[in-house]
């Protein structure tokens, strides 16, 4: 009896050759993003039409919202003549010059802030309404104040009570305050907790 193992039907042009080069990043631009639906749209040039993004997807790059206008860097894939976003790879918020309430506050710049230890928080309310709310930093026991204007410079739109961030701290006139929000995976530190 011959062991040879048989192959029936098949060819190699059956098929395709297997490839590990992954999609090539294409740069896109958060159109709107709903949380609450768990699902916004994206433009880019290279596309004429809009482009799905899946709350599941953003959750998966560690981030549950994502402001509107924010650049991104993304893989996307059509679905059925649908386009839709695979994969985030980066978001791409600017840190741009802080506003004239933090930099009183707490005496910072720029290179100031990019000098702080990125920090583990949990949200422990936020008012959209209102415009500010407070998180609870891992080793901290005071609440750290977080104002909107922190969560859109890092291009945040908002986040649920009891999800986790990170983020830069310094204690300012009134106390500990949000100077920038990162990506949970921005490289979180746990020294140094409470300025």
């Amino acid at each position: 009896m011959d062991s040879t193992p048989t192959f029936i039907g098949t060819t190699t042009e059956t098929f395709p050759p297997a490839t590990d080069t992954p999609p090539a990043p294409i740069d896109a631009c958060v159109k709107w993003f709903d949380p609450a639906r768990g699902f916004g749209f994206v433009i880019a040039e290279r596309y004429s039409q809009d482009i799905l993004l899946h709350a599941n997807t953003l959750q998966n790059f560690g981030q549950s919202t994502v402001a509107d206008g924010v650049r991104l860097k993304v893989h996307v894939q059509d679905a059925g003549g649908r386009l839709k976003v695979s994969r985030v790879l980066s978001i791409e918020a600017e840190m741009p010059a802080i506003r004239t309430p933090i930099a009183e506050s707490t005496g910072l710049d720029r290179a100031a802030v990019e000098r702080l230890s990125i920090l583990p928080g949990r949200v422990k309310w936020l008012d959209r309404a209102e415009g500010y709310g407070f998180v609870n930093v891992f080793g901290c026991a005071e609440d750290v104040f977080l104002h909107q204007d922190v969560l859109r410079a890092g291009g945040v739109s908002g986040f649920s009570p009891g999800e986790g961030i990170a983020l830069r701290m310094a204690r300012g006139a009134r106390g500990l305050m949000a100077v920038q929000v990162l990506a949970w995976d921005a490289g979180v530190t746990l020294d140094g907790a409470c300025p």
